[in-house]
């Protein structure tokens, strides 16, 4: 009997990573069709419950940098250092929903996203309830 490889016993713990790719290139796949969209790093978060259930998703603009950015430990240097990044988190727990449910959560976050590339509210201004600019944003992002 052969000793099953670390990678084969441990294939099962794998995945978050794969989930991650996916969202990842689908938020590619969708910044094809609407150039105005910021490259984004993609998060999942434990569920945070809302009015009426759980946040499926959330868009947060200017969340990430580098990390350290300006000391001698960043993991770059110069203008790379100071660059930061959107963050796009989808609810762990809802990624056992159906493809399409998942890429519509995705869709709503694009819809905030170019909101914010274009300087225009597309919630409340405490963030809990999406306006009438987002649906037209919605629309236009599909």
């Amino acid at each position: 009997m052969t000793e099953p490889t670390a990678a084969a016993h441990h294939e099962d713990t794998v995945i978050s990573s794969p989930m991650i790719a996916t969202l990842e290139a689908a938020w590619t796949s969708i910044r094809t069709q609407h150039p105005e969209l910021p490259p984004v790093v993609v998060t999942m978060a434990g569920a945070d419950k809302v009015p009426g259930g759980v946040k499926l998703g959330h868009f947060h603009a200017n969340r990430w940098t580098h990390r350290e950015a300006g000391t001698d430990n960043a993991l770059a240097v110069g203008a790379d250092a100071a660059k930061t990044y959107a963050e796009i988190m989808i609810c762990g727990e809802t990624l056992a929903r159906q493809p399409h449910e998942i890429m519509a959560t995705l869709l709503g976050e694009a819809a905030h996203a170019l909101g914010h590339a274009r300087g225009i509210q597309t919630s409340s201004r405490q963030g809990r309830w999406s306006n009438g600019r987002f649906a037209k944003l919605a629309a236009e992002v599909g």
